[in-house]
């Protein structure tokens, strides 16, 4: 069985519940009439098939960073979803420069913007090491 868990869009996060679903279904159907001496691989693929969709309805965490440097993370289902959130929480527009300006006081420094490119699944290796920057 292939394992198609894919949360790059909330589309293919969708899609990849229903293909879970679908075997989850098909590997029951099959169990109700196997003799039970072959039902246990039927048995792991199904409960292979369960643990998949509660990983796939659950917020994930991810990791992203800013153009100008930095970096955060953001909970959310899918990638697409994650971007979409830090944007709309981080990403300031033109009118928020006026209080970093000079002439306010501020230190000039530019807008805070995501980097799109830069989003990842939340791995222990990687959010210790941004983790480090701060010691």
């Amino acid at each position: 069985m292939t394992n198609f868990v894919n949360i790059e869009t909330e589309e293919s996060r969708l899609e990849s519940i229903a293909w879970h679903r679908n075997c989850h279904a098909a590997l029951e159907n099959a169990l109700g009439k196997c003799h039970a001496a072959d039902a246990h691989p039927l048995t792991v693929l199904s409960d292979d098939c369960i643990m998949n969709i509660h990983y796939l309805e659950k917020s994930h965490n991810w990791n992203f960073n800013f153009e100008g440097g930095g970096w955060n993370s953001i909970f959310a289902k899918s990638k697409e979803e994650a971007i979409a959130k830090a944007i709309a929480e981080y990403n300031e527009d033109p009118i928020d420069q006026r209080y970093h300006s000079k002439e306010n006081g501020g230190a000039a420094i530019p807008l805070t913007r995501v980097s799109v490119k830069s989003f990842r699944l939340a791995t222990e290796k990687d959010t210790a090491a941004l983790m480090n920057s701060f010691y």
